[in-house]
């Protein structure tokens, strides 16, 4: 069977029940364990469950794009910092930091997390995202957050689960100026040494860059 990346291409054609349910969480060693609708659908079902990264997602489609590579560049994301998370708040616990690990392991790590996926887009040739800082607007008030953004306006927040949206939530241009997440914070010089790693190489996996057209000679 042939692979790419985290995405397991499905056969074709396919039947009317994967027309239904196209998509599969399914572990490396081919045991399937649910299928779903939509991408965002099973994404938010692995992310509850805390399935790790042995769990793939496998389309009976074929490849997946728009939004849903998108959410799947969320979930590679996160899937990559989970590690950097914990070892992070277990530090912060021992430092007296704070006083109790925290629900989300992400929890005042908005700044540098969002920081690593944008230095790890520029190394995978996207440089067309950016970390953004700044607040997001709830009936609760206002609250310090990170996320990143696309030059086309598309904003990508893999840390939304504090605001009871989809732990992974894309909001398009044409939403952006109405889903409440304001820039108004200033990017600090922060170290993210041993956080980055392979990242760069993942997201590769999930965005590849275009191939160049070949130039011909007269």
């Amino acid at each position: 069977m042939q692979t790419t990346g985290r995405i397991i291409r499905g056969p074709w054609p396919f039947s009317a029940r994967e027309q239904a349910a196209p998509l599969s969480l399914q572990r490396k060693d081919g045991v399937i364990l649910e299928t779903f609708p939509d991408y965002e659908t099973a994404i938010l079902y692995r992310e509850r469950n805390e399935l790790g990264p042995e769990w793939v997602l496998q389309d009976a489609r074929g490849e997946p794009t728009g939004d849903d590579r998108l959410l799947l560049l969320g979930m590679v994301v996160r899937d990559h910092l989970m590690s950097s998370w914990r070892r992070a708040q277990f530090d912060r616990l021992l430092h007296g930091d704070i006083l109790q690990l925290p629900r989300t392991a992400w929890d005042g790590l908005q700044d540098l997390s969002a920081s690593v996926a944008d230095i790890a887009l520029e190394e995978a040739g996207h440089d067309g995202w950016s970390a953004r800082f700044g607040q997001v607007i709830r009936t609760q008030g206002a609250i310090d957050h990170a996320w990143i953004e696309n030059e086309d306006g598309t904003l990508l927040d893999f840390m939304a689960d504090r605001f009871h949206l989809n732990p992974i939530t894309v909001f398009p241009a044409d939403e952006r100026e109405t889903c409440g997440y304001v820039e108004n914070r200033v990017d600090i010089d922060m170290d993210a040494d041993g956080w980055l790693l392979d990242l760069p190489g993942k997201i590769l996996e999930i965005l590849p860059m275009d191939e160049p057209e070949p130039e011909f000679s007269m």
